[in-house]
């Protein structure tokens, strides 16, 4: 199988600790069973104990809703509440850009990875805030990618290392999704932007 390159995931510490666990996991199946996509059942997040507040999981209903199954103590900290058990749809529209469910759904139908920068503003402070998020398929027993996994960071402006030109983007579509192929395709070449809501 071609190797696959995860870089362009691994803006942070925690998210590169995600995706080496994450492609280590991805070698075991394959020599295990041939499935590029871990089974969650594998995925052990002791592993990666360090980076557990910013750890989250989702998962696909069979009603075809993505539901918070994991959210880790950062996600509480930063949002004021608990999101464990939230499904997707039931986030404050001030969390989402109006392309996040076709950005997930674009995971899922291609059996991709992703990554996403959106700017969330600051309750307390006020201002704009940088999140970053990785999110990567876990399968359920069948093989199918019922899960993703993920970290997420939030930089807050004197963090961001973005150029002018890409935070007035930012600002003017909401957020920006990118797609790294794990053999499957992906959409759009991997990059897609959305509008804001």
């Amino acid at each position: 199988m071609t190797p696959i390159d995860l870089s362009i995931l691994c803006k942070d510490e925690a998210a590169k600790a995600l995706v080496d666990l994450w492609l280590h996991l991805s070698a075991e199946s394959v020599a295990a069973t041939g499935r590029r996509i871990p089974e969650k059942a594998a995925f052990t997040p002791m592993k990666i104990a360090r980076y557990l507040p910013y750890i989250f999981m989702l998962e696909w209903t069979d009603a075809g809703e993505l539901q918070i199954r994991l959210a880790g103590t950062a996600f509480s900290a930063h949002f004021g509440r608990n999101l464990t058990g939230l499904k997707i749809d039931d986030l404050p529209e001030s969390l989402l850009t109006k392309g996040e469910m076709d950005y997930f759904l674009a995971l899922r139908t291609f059996r991709c990875a992703g990554s996403h920068e959106v700017l969330i503003n600051d309750k307390k402070s006020g201002k704009a805030i940088l999140y970053r998020s990785i999110h990567l398929p876990l399968a359920d027993a069948s093989g199918q990618p019922r899960f993703i996994i993920g970290a997420s960071r939030a930089l807050p402006p004197h963090m961001m290392s973005k150029t002018g030109v890409e935070m007035r983007l930012l600002r003017d579509e909401g957020a920006s999704y990118h797609f790294a192929d794990l053999g499957f395709g992906s959409p759009m070449g991997g990059r897609l932007f959305a509008e804001v809501a």
